[in-house]
């Protein structure tokens, strides 16, 4: 959902109302904001994920030319969800070619484009940032997983992508569409397993937990499996336009 309330953005990074309220004793203040772990959770294990395309709501051109992404970016349209810091001609390029060589040319451009502002987002980036904040912590262990799998976007057609909470119906055995029955048999066992054991491994996915040496993460899709570090080359350019 995308708009205002009393004039209250509702996602943007910086003033979004959907935080947890710290109290200074069970949620503590950051002031920095940055990720972060407490001490008061650090002996729980963490199990993170988010979707590729989290923000899919910002698709307003399925149509559009690879030319059209680079406006976009810079115009930044978006600016209601997510501001891109940093982001100008001389990097413009870069950033939406290490998107697409990271998913080996295969997403369209209104795709590409929905991929690298969801990235930019907490909703998308931030649960890798949560998982290294965990990792480095080094004291209960991480899993990281990212959704790839395209479900069909509701009311937009024949769209799909991984958006915000298209995992969630997998998740829970709410299967709409048979194609991703398996998938979702998957991805409920390991997560069933999660809260029952504390590790989402099973006996039929190898799933590790996530290390700051490693960085190994969950890509569930039609195949789901493991990647140390997939999204590498992604973070890096993104820290680079951020510093």
């Amino acid at each position: 959902m995308i708009g205002t309330i009393r004039g209250m953005r509702l996602v943007q990074e910086e003033s979004t109302p959907f935080y947890p309220t710290p109290d200074g004793v069970h949620i503590p203040f950051n002031p920095d904001r940055v990720y972060q772990t407490f001490d008061c959770s650090a002996e729980v294990p963490l199990l993170v994920g988010a979707s590729e395309e989290e923000l899919a709501m910002e698709v307003r051109d399925p149509m559009m030319t690879w030319e059209e992404v680079r406006i976009e970016l810079l115009k930044q349209s978006f600016a209601e969800v997510q501001r891109i810091k940093g982001l100008s001609e001389d990097n413009v390029d870069a950033v939406i070619r290490t998107f697409r060589d990271a998913c080996e040319d295969r997403k369209q451009p209104w795709k590409i484009l929905v991929q690298i502002i969801s990235m930019c987002h907490f909703l998308g980036g931030g649960a890798y940032k949560n998982a290294m904040a965990k990792a480095e912590q080094k004291v209960a262990p991480v899993w990281h997983y990212m959704t790839t799998y395209d479900s069909p976007m509701p009311g937009m057609g024949a769209l799909a992508c991984a958006w915000h909470t298209a995992d969630l119906p997998l998740i829970f055995r709410a299967v709409y569409h048979k194609e991703a029955e398996r998938l979702s048999k998957s991805m409920a066992h390991a997560l069933a397993s999660f809260a029952r054991t504390g590790s989402p491994a099973t006996e039929k996915l190898d799933w590790p937990a996530f290390t700051v040496e490693d960085k190994k993460t969950m890509l569930f899709d039609e195949e789901s499996g493991w990647k140390e570090d997939p999204y590498q080359a992604i973070h890096k350019v993104l820290d680079e336009i951020n510093t």
